[in-house]
């Protein structure tokens, strides 16, 4: 059988060395398994950058880390354990980190106490993005998915949410009153906008909700890729 594995990268206030130790294991003719843990140490990081590389049938994004843990990872029934690397962006951040997925079901639980520019490489059958407890700075979707969620708290300033690949279903549940506006050069077949629901949304469409005023903080949904359905709530 195929088991489950850990990446855990922890932030630890003081130190100034970055470790790495990896093990692994193989059980079964299931495929691999293994366990894996990152310690990457810093003085705090505030802005953070996230990319998330490979493939996988389920993704999770969760700002709901423990206290002096950046990111933790854990995979379930992948082909290989999720591994994980700093990189080097071109981004106002103090740390940039990858993930790569293969296959099986990925959790990724970022610090809520950071805020977060995510880009998704990875191609999934189920996406999930929670940060109702924490900042995101831009999240930019670059692979397709069949089933996306994405709940977001009120922003401070404008959050992009940029979607070039194609989406099933795709729902943006934020929290009550939030201002937001969809632009869509590619159309969608069924939009729900704040319970108005529009058939067969042509490219070029620009949705506003009742709140919005483009001088304040907003979501600012783009889609340069086509859509089935897009449900944008606030209940």
């Amino acid at each position: 059988m195929r088991g489950r594995a850990r990446v855990a990268l922890v932030a630890a206030v003081g130190a100034t060395a970055a470790t790495l130790a990896l093990t692994g294991c193989s059980e079964g003719m299931g495929g691999p398994t293994g366990s894996g843990e990152v310690s990457i140490s810093d003085d705090g990081v505030t802005q953070a950058y996230l990319l998330v590389e490979g493939g996988a049938d389920r993704l999770e994004i969760i700002a709901d880390a423990d206290d002096g843990t950046l990111v933790d990872v854990a995979g379930t029934d992948t082909n290989k354990p999720p591994s994980s690397e700093s990189i080097d962006v071109d981004a106002d951040v103090d740390e940039a980190l990858a993930v790569r997925a293969d296959g099986g079901t990925i959790e990724v639980h970022v610090s809520p106490t950071s805020s977060w520019t995510i880009e998704i490489e990875a191609g999934t059958d189920t996406f999930v993005a929670d940060f109702t407890d924490a900042t995101l700075d831009r999240l930019a979707i670059k692979n397709g998915s069949s089933d996306a969620t994405i709940m977001l708290a009120a922003p401070d300033a404008v959050v992009p949410i940029e979607q070039t690949a194609g989406f099933s279903s795709l729902t943006l549940d934020v929290e009550s009153g939030t201002p937001v506006r969809w632009t869509t050069s590619a159309g969608a077949g069924e939009v729900d906008f704040f319970g108005d629901v529009t058939e067969g949304a042509a490219a070029g469409i620009e949705l506003t909700s009742e709140s919005f005023d483009e001088s304040q903080p907003y979501i600012d949904l783009r889609s340069s890729a086509g859509l089935g359905k897009l449900t944008v709530t606030d209940e």
